[in-house]
């Protein structure tokens, strides 16, 4: 578990099941569409994933940025 930084990734679309992670940055990602149901993360940022819709229901973090997004 470390720190995984995926910001400005604007091809990726999704995230493979079981990732785990203290920080994960994905901010501007502007194309992620989806999170793995079972996502798991101590500090995880949106900000700016503009395709991204809802967060699965089981998802589990300690802090959220989720700013500019279009979550609901």
């Amino acid at each position: 578990r470390g720190h995984l930084d995926l910001s400005g990734e604007t091809e990726l679309r999704s995230l493979p099941a079981g990732l785990t992670a203290t920080s994960l940055d994905l901010s501007g990602c502007s194309n992620l569409e989806h999170l793995p149901d079972d996502l798991a993360v101590g500090r995880l940022d949106l900000s700016g994933c503009s395709a991204l819709r809802h967060l699965p229901a089981n998802v589990r973090c300690f802090e959220l940025t989720l700013a500019n997004t279009r979550l609901s």
